[in-house]
């Protein structure tokens, strides 16, 4: 096997190499382990002609194909410069949330998304096609259904990202049709997990700081949601300096995402803002205003499942904030 790797090596060609159309010697053994299944000198020709550029006709080469980007993305003069100049409207968004437009028979991403999109899913530069011409150009990657639903998977379970997919409503004008976050994936269900058993916890916290008393003490008040068992949980509880119970909290529930008040003044927030990062935590800033009591029972009748006739003014430990 060893001299067959060495023979090979001999047949790439260097400027492939710099290219990086070969990157690694385990990518080269990848295709010999191939080979080596036919047991034949000539089909250890057919992955050299292929590595050459030529096209490989072992199992791996086959399957990689279909991770190719879409070379072609016309949209016609007025179409182009219309959704150009829709994505050019947009609203800021956080750098951990990624737009996808849907486009029936493939996906786009644009700007700064698509260079992530090449680099994750192509693993190169050469993906990015400008979308437009001359100043209004917009870096774009086309995406097959393939290549979204592996992006998906990707920024969702694995570097903790925000996705939005966005459908055309008419008239250039593009609308949020689904999306999903580290701790709620319930939209993406079917494209992360193919129908199969959910085996990744989707837990949310939500986390606001207070001061207790006149001693100055810090009080959290903590939630969390756990959508796969479907389970609420409250708590309340003060902490040291270091908000050692609060990253006792983190370690038992496991959670994916933390919803913080954004622009929170309480002199701890930047700690606790770094305690979540380094936990690897997508942080999701919300209104003030979405972390009032008010309307607390009305909510929770509607959240939660209930004997016919009751109310969750009755559950142990709930106490009326009129």
């Amino acid at each position: 096997m060893d001299e067959a790797v060495r023979a090979l090596v001999q047949l790439v060609d260097p400027r492939l190499i710099e290219r990086g159309l070969v990157k690694q010697r385990v990518q080269l053994r990848r295709h010999v382990t191939h080979a080596v299944e036919h047991s034949t000198l000539e089909r250890y020709a057919t992955v050299a002609r292929g590595l050459h550029g030529r096209r490989c006709t072992c199992l791996h080469c086959s399957s990689m194909a279909a991770v190719q980007p879409v070379q072609q993305l016309s949209l016609g003069k007025s179409t182009e410069a219309g959704f150009i100049q829709f994505y050019n409207s947009m609203p800021e968004k956080p750098s951990t949330t990624v737009r996808v437009f849907d486009r029936n028979e493939y996906f786009t991403v644009h700007g700064e998304d698509a260079s992530l999109a090449a680099r994750l899913v192509f693993h190169t530069s050469s993906a990015v096609k400008q979308l437009g011409s001359g100043c209004q150009q917009l870096p774009s990657v086309a995406l097959s259904r393939m290549n979204f639903e592996s992006f998906a998977r990707e920024l969702l379970l694995v570097r903790q990202y925000r996705v939005e997919v966005y459908r055309n409503k008419g008239r250039g004008v593009w609308t949020v049709a689904y999306k999903a976050s580290p701790g709620n994936l319930q939209q993406l269900e079917e494209v992360l997990f193919g129908g199969g058993a959910i085996t990744h916890t989707a837990v949310t916290l939500a986390v606001r700081l207070a001061t207790q008393g006149k001693q100055g003490g810090r009080l959290v008040g903590l939630a969390y949601a756990d959508l796969n068992n479907h389970v609420l949980g409250v708590t309340e509880f003060t902490d040291s300096d270091q908000l050692s119970e609060l990253q006792a909290c983190l370690v038992q529930l496991g959670p994916k995402e933390c919803l913080l008040v954004s622009s929170d003044r309480h002199s701890d927030s930047g700690r606790l803002r770094q305690l979540l990062s380094r936990c690897g935590l997508l942080i999701t800033d919300r209104k003030r205003t979405e972390f009032s009591s008010k309307d607390i029972v009305q909510d929770l009748n509607r959240l939660l499942k209930l004997e016919t006739g009751s109310s969750s003014v009755g559950l142990p430990g709930h106490e009326s904030c009129h």
